[in-house]
């Protein structure tokens, strides 16, 4: 859809807007007659452009822009509370989980200029790198194991990844395709044994359990799911799903 649109100062060419939910908006120039439609290619990589505005040969336009970092703040603090940066970074950061012990935080990063798993001591402060995957790979989702000892990771190729919170030791352990939406896809039971994943294969979405040994996952749901968690006791699985998506 389009959010704003200008005529040039002699009324042959129309400059608009143009993106939607899942493409950032972008300006495009056309002649007021319908034709020559030709993108305007201002070097500003994927950030969106919105709302031009012209006069006579200048052009003004929103560019929107964002950050993402780790942020923490007590719960015992009344309002206004401090936000704390336990992993500042100019590069963004993003996914954070605390620990069993909350002790440590885990999340994805981009510092290095390429996404990593990272893991920062809350006692030091110091931020420590896991993983060194170094081509490309894009990291969507992680959980941390119930000992601690390690944090599980998914990536952008629907493979999981298992890596030692503490050497940075890293086994492959799930290697279908995961969910790559706005949702969860990956927790761990509270038996150490077992993740949970949430599975695509095909136009299919379905909730795995999967032996962290490589041994054969078991379904335990079907369908497109914002949120699972399983009980303490590990005896409930709580889930919930996207509002405009039905119950299979």
């Amino acid at each position: 859809w389009m959010t704003g649109l200008a005529w040039t100062a002699d009324g042959a060419w129309i400059v608009f807007d143009e993106g939607g939910r899942d493409e950032a908006f972008v300006l495009w120039r056309v002649r007021s007659t319908g034709r020559d439609l030709k993108r305007l290619d201002l070097g500003l990589g994927d950030a969106p452009q919105r709302e031009p505005t012209l006069w006579h040969d200048r052009l003004a336009f929103e560019l929107w822009s964002y950050e993402a970092e780790v942020g923490r703040i007590s719960l015992n603090n009344k309002f206004p509370v401090s936000l704390q940066r336990p992993a500042a970074s100019t590069r963004t950061a993003s996914e954070a989980r605390f620990s069993p012990k909350g002790d440590r935080i885990a999340f994805l990063s981009e510092r290095t200029g390429t996404p990593e798993l990272w893991v920062t001591d809350l006692g030091s402060g110091d931020p420590r790198q896991l993983t060194r995957f170094s081509n490309g790979t894009l990291l969507s989702d992680l959980a941390w194991s119930p000992d601690g000892t390690s944090v599980a990771v998914s990536t952008g190729h629907g493979k999981v990844f298992l890596v030692s919170a503490g050497s940075g030791k890293t086994q492959l352990v799930f290697s279908e395709d995961t969910y790559l939406g706005d949702a969860p896809n990956i927790q761990f039971s509270h038996d150490p044994r077992f993740f949970y994943v949430l599975s695509h294969p095909g136009r299919r979405t379905e909730l795995l359990k999967v032996p962290v040994d490589g041994g054969l996952p078991r379904k335990v749901l079907d369908g497109l799911l914002s949120g699972f968690v399983e009980s303490p006791d590990g005896r409930l699985l709580f889930f919930s799903r996207p509002v405009d998506s039905p119950s299979p």
